[in-house]
């Protein structure tokens, strides 16, 4: 059977004690790159396109906007970059494919109930013979003193089409039983995209 085509995404994720032993790790299929990312990619190919940010508002954006575009977010900025959220159904626009935000997304901080967000750093693009796989990620510790479930993680992209940044998100998945983040624990996210060339 040829390969060609088979796109696939992955998460993959590791929870350390506050000794930094791995306590628990996992690997999850993706399920879903959004309406965003194909609007993305028409802008990519040279058109103008209207991509809903975060906010479910539209903006129109150009290829000249994508010379600053980037999910690197730095540590602190739970606006872009790999988002966690604990759940529940998703903003969307146009139809279930159109989803523009997480439902409920773990705000950046150090109290209970928040994550601190270091930044989404890009790992590598790597080849293995029969896949290209294109890897980024981000850590998240919990300092409160209550334990908080992921049940949905994202990737949101930072495009700034006049002097203001704003956010689309591409990739959204939400889990099908909640990642346990344990009080002083550290839970590093990957998101992995895997294709055949």
């Amino acid at each position: 059977m040829s390969l060609s085509g088979k796109v696939e995404t992955w998460l993959e994720y590791e929870i350390r004690d506050k000794e930094g032993r791995i306590i628990k790790k996992g690997k999850i299929k993706g399920k879903s790159w959004k309406k965003n990312f194909a609007r993305l990619l028409r802008v990519v190919f040279g058109e103008s396109e209207t991509l809903r940010n975060t906010g479910g508002t539209g903006v129109t954006i150009l290829r000249d906007h994508l010379v600053d575009a980037t999910v690197l977010a730095p540590e602190g900025n739970d606006n872009y970059g790999i988002l966690v959220g604990t759940g529940g159904t998703p903003p969307t626009g146009d139809d279930d494919s159109d989803v523009y935000n997480l439902a409920n997304k773990i705000a950046h901080g150090d109290a209970d109930n928040k994550l601190h967000h270091y930044d989404t750093t890009f790992v590598e693009i790597s080849f293995d013979g029969s896949y290209v796989y294109l890897k980024y990620t981000r850590d998240f510790k919990n300092n409160g003193s209550v334990d908080i479930n992921i049940q949905e993680v994202a990737l949101v992209e930072q495009i700034t089409p006049d002097t203001t940044a704003d956010y689309f998100l591409l990739f959204h998945t939400t889990l099908g039983s909640a990642v346990t983040v344990p009080a002083g624990a550290t839970i590093t996210w990957r998101v992995i995209l895997k294709y055949a060339p």
